[in-house]
């Protein structure tokens, strides 16, 4: 029996550890924002980290200021970009991802001046794609920079049509579930150490 038990946990140790030298980023991960983000439109403008980017969601803008991506200041007053559509993996390879952003919006001025950010790439991004480049493998806890770009839309109505926008952003990656198949190694080793236990007392 206890040599049951030591091949179960040696396979759950390998199963672990597997799964952490394979990581990438996942659908549903949390990108927090971190000090140091900015984007670049008529100048750079610090960003101040909210709940984040949630991927595979859509994200409001909120002018209560209770929630949201982000918040920022702009030409005096308060902004925040938010989503149309799910910001969602592209494709990952190694410590590198792409995320479509084609819903990256932003709100600003208490909404007076809202709009789309999702095209009109330039400065080498991939049309309505964020780059990703991650500190290790794009995994839980991992570090990522992400660097993106755009063009204001012809029908923004207060100015900016035409405008170049860049945006950089840094922080941490939270990968929310625990894969399903670890739980099943878990709930095997349990099984075998409660058969142990019950024959002990027998």
């Amino acid at each position: 029996m206890k040599k049951n038990i030591l091949s179960a946990s040696c396979v759950i140790a390998l199963g672990l550890s597997s799964f952490n030298v394979h990581s990438a980023l996942m659908s549903n991960a949390h990108l927090s924002i971190d000090s140091g983000s900015y984007f670049d439109f008529l100048g750079v403008n610090p960003i101040t980290g909210a709940d984040g980017i949630n991927l595979g969601a859509v994200q409001h803008y909120d002018f209560s200021f209770a929630g949201g991506i982000d918040y920022f200041v702009f030409l005096g007053a308060p902004g925040m970009h938010y989503t149309t559509s799910p910001t969602s993996v592209l494709s990952t390879s190694g410590n590198t991802a792409a995320l479509d952003f084609s819903g990256w919006s932003w709100a600003f001025n208490g909404a007076s001046s809202s709009f789309n950010l999702g095209s009109g790439a330039w400065a080498g991004n991939a049309e309505g794609v964020a780059d990703v480049v991650c500190a290790v493998d794009c995994g839980h806890g991992d570090t990522y920079t992400l660097i993106y770009s755009a063009t204001v839309p012809a029908d923004e109505p207060n100015g900016y049509a035409g405008f170049v926008y860049s945006l950089n952003l840094t922080g941490t990656i939270s990968s929310v579930p625990v894969p399903a198949a670890i739980w099943l190694f878990v709930s095997g080793l349990m099984s075998i150490f409660g058969l142990a236990r019950f024959r002990r007392m027998n």
